[in-house]
């Protein structure tokens, strides 16, 4: 696990995130470095060996997604505009997944949805990664994994994924988390 910040702006705002790699040579940039180049250029990456798995989280009484599960998925559409060719997994099986896939094409636009797969059947981080890993290893292209959850869940849930994926066999690709602010 890395600890990164960054620092920037005359008032200087500083923002602290994790980025953890699994792999095995262990390279990696932080995401705020090719989103700053991605940004500054004016295009997105190839991330046609990209998915970005994005967890669910318990949805609220009355049925509706909590701000910070939106937030999720807002993170989710910016890791996507940010690797063209992306693949969106949405992964939570109480509703989740479908609430956050209506919620991506109702702020952003059917299209902006191409590449989404839902995995509705988990019901815990630990099946999410299970399953994830069945969709991934039935889609070798896929090197990068971006996780997309809250920041007090990301080291436990990356930790997770990464022993179901050393547990799977599954060596050759990077797993990133990316936790929503």
């Amino acid at each position: 696990t890395t600890l990164m910040t960054e620092t920037s702006g005359p008032l200087t705002t500083k923002k602290t995130f994790y980025v953890v790699c699994h792999s095995e040579n262990n390279e990696h940039k932080p995401f705020s470095e090719i989103e700053t180049q991605t940004r500054d250029s004016g295009s997105s990456i190839d991330g046609s060996d990209t998915v970005v798995v994005v967890l669910g989280k318990k949805l609220m009484q009355n049925g509706e997604m909590s701000n910070e599960l939106k937030g999720r998925v807002l993170r989710a559409a910016a890791l996507n505009a940010t690797f063209s060719n992306a693949t969106i997994i949405f992964s939570g099986g109480l509703g989740e997944a479908s609430q956050m896939l209506s919620y991506a094409r109702s702020t952003f636009g059917p299209s902006s949805c191409s590449n989404v797969i839902l995995e509705d059947q988990s019901t815990t981080t630990r099946t999410n990664a299970h399953l994830v890993c069945g969709i991934i290893k039935r889609n070798p292209q896929w090197k990068k994994v971006y996780i997309v959850t809250s920041v007090y869940h990301n080291n436990r849930a990356v930790g997770v994924f990464q022993e179901t994926f050393t547990a799977e066999g599954i060596k050759d690709v990077s797993i990133f988390g990316h936790p929503n602010f």
